[in-house]
């Protein structure tokens, strides 16, 4: 394994961090679940604002499953609060 390979899996928190591999920073977040290539997911970095594929992991996956889950839960919030709002 290559070293960036080894530093994308090292983090002690359950987010992925999958490295830039144009200027190296660990800010990149997840922007499709699919890449030009079904194996592949397409992130993007904060620091040099460029999207990047990133072969798919357990833990890549994890960050997308989290990600959904906390939009479903705000969609959900939202519209109970305007349900309330409309009462």
């Amino acid at each position: 394994m290559t070293q960036a390979h080894d530093s994308a899996h090292s983090t002690d928190d359950s987010r992925a961090q999958a490295p830039c591999p144009y200027c190296g920073a660990t800010e990149t977040e997840p922007l499709s679940l699919f890449g030009q290539q079904l194996l592949t997911v397409q992130m993007y970095c904060q620091r040099c604002h460029t999207p990047f594929e990133y072969v798919k992991d357990d833990a890549i996956l994890a960050v997308f499953e989290a990600r959904q889950a906390r939009e479903a839960d705000e969609a959900h919030e939202a519209g109970a609060a305007r349900k309330g709002d409309q009462s």
